[in-house]
């Protein structure tokens, strides 16, 4: 059954599922991107999810994997480390990376050593490419990370893995579709 138009898929009641007083999914400066990570952990295994915006809340590239992990700080970190990799990679050049993972924010953007010897490459890899490259790093709530975490759930439940967005849209839930319409609109950014 061939899907609907993006805005059809959403339902005007959705829109007001979050309270005025969260925090929302902003919009990165002019000219820069905005990385949301995210990871959804369950008995050993991770969901990890990359999804990159540009300053009109456009996705432009949105991908999950599946990993091992030990806990759930230990796949958020995981999630981070291979947004960086893949952002090294492609070399996109002034992104604002985000994660709700406050302990994994603060870690990476301490000078002290890591505290964690398992994490420690992990950590020490991330400061190098903040430091390196034209990024920076910053904690945001779970309700402005909405599509990250809405796809690391998806995942996590389908074992259905997508990268780039070629035909991606006929695959994603509904939830996560409008999620992004919900960004979009909540930062008065066009569809």
């Amino acid at each position: 059954m061939a899907r609907m138009p993006l805005i059809h898929l959403v339902q005007p009641s959705h829109f007001n599922s979050l309270k005025g007083s969260e925090e929302r999914w902003r919009a990165p400066p002019k000219n820069w991107y905005r990385a949301n990570t995210d990871a959804a952990f369950k008995d050993g295994r991770a969901a990890l999810v990359l999804v990159l915006r540009d300053e009109k809340g456009k996705v432009l590239y949105l991908a999950s994997k599946l990993d091992s992990a030990n806990s759930a700080k230990e796949a958020e970190l995981k999630a981070l480390v291979w947004g960086f990799e893949k952002a090294k990679m492609e070399s996109w050049e002034l992104v604002v990376w985000s994660s709700d993972a406050l302990n994994v924010v603060k870690e990476v953007e301490s000078c002290d050593e890591p505290v964690c010897w398992e994490s420690r490459y992990s950590v020490l890899f991330c400061r190098g490419l903040l430091k390196e490259e034209s990024w920076k790093l910053m904690r945001n709530a779970r309700s402005a990370n909405i599509v990250a975490d809405l796809s690391a759930k998806f995942t996590t439940n389908t074992s259905l893995l997508f990268s780039r967005l070629d035909n991606l849209f006929t695959l994603l839930s509904v939830s996560i579709l409008n999620g992004i319409v919900e960004d979009q609109l909540g930062v008065g950014l066009s569809l």
